[in-house]
């Protein structure tokens, strides 16, 4: 095995060109969200050191997708989703190359194999009323706590945790939730949760279910009318106020981080 990010960044532009091209095929708006954008403001590309791509869709533009225009992909472009697999234990799309093997690296102790793939997340919204939105932190945290005891084995070993996240995982690991629970079950609640609000006109906007948490939350007009933005060989769509978004998530976006945090920590190419 190896980790060569240049080639996996490469192949998985090709994953790109598959779903941009879906996407103004059929009229539906996507966003460069996270590293991604960070890469296109700052480096008009990938960050050289990282090895994911991140995508957001309106949440109606998200439903057309799933329903039937993945389709659309070439042969070897396959969805990965809940709906569809309920052995996925992710929540987010995931569009994967099937011609290029990859280890993640928190996978690696289990000898897993998996393709090379792109993460698109729904954008949903935030209760504007002060008391619903605070039912909604607490379902969130609910509903995250609840997947993440049926997927106990397969959490990061590598992520800082707090004191209780620790002692809620090891009370997981004892019991042994994950075959305790329904992990088709508590997902489907949470995918009702997360969608009941994207039909009402919410302030605050953002894919909660991404790296970032409510961090993820933004005024409805930094996404808007998507701005193109170079990225590599290729012209991607951005949020309209990309800059107040990324402000919003990283602060001083344009500031490199120090040189020892400027590391690749996802995946590996299979090879053989």
């Amino acid at each position: 095995m190896s980790n060569d990010i240049r080639i996996i960044q490469l192949k998985e532009l090709d994953i790109v060109r598959a779903f941009v091209q879906v996407c103004n095929d059929n009229d539906l708006t996507y966003y460069m969200v996270g590293g991604t954008l960070l890469g296109a403001a700052r480096h008009k590309g990938f960050i050289p050191w990282d090895d994911d791509m991140d995508f957001a869709m309106p949440r109606a533009d998200y439903e057309r997708f799933l329903e039937g225009l993945y389709k659309q992909l070439p042969e070897h472009i396959k969805v990965d989703h809940f709906r569809f697999d309920p052995s996925v234990y992710f929540y987010p799309l995931k569009l994967m190359n099937t011609e290029v093997k990859v280890t993640e690296r928190r996978l690696e102790k289990f000898d897993q194999v998996s393709y090379l793939s792109i993460d698109v997340f729904p954008v949903d919204g935030l209760p504007n009323n002060w008391l619903k939105r605070k039912l909604y932190k607490l379902k969130f945290y609910y509903y995250k706590m609840m997947i993440g005891f049926c997927n106990v084995d397969r959490l990061r070993t590598n992520v800082k945790r707090s004191a209780y996240e620790k002692i809620l995982i090891r009370f997981a690991e004892v019991f042994q939730l994950n075959k305790r629970l329904s992990l088709t079950k508590i997902r489907n609640k949470y995918d009702r949760f997360l969608k009941k609000n994207s039909r009402e006109h919410c302030d605050l906007i953002g894919d909660i279910t991404g790296r970032y948490g409510f961090r993820e939350f933004v005024p409805r007009g930094y996404f808007g009318t998507p701005k193109k933005l170079p990225f590599e060989d290729m012209e991607l769509a951005a949020p309209a106020r990309y800059d107040d978004y990324l402000r919003h998530i990283y602060g001083d976006y344009m500031k490199l981080p120090p040189e020892e945090d400027r590391v690749s920590d996802h995946l590996m190419i299979v090879r053989g």
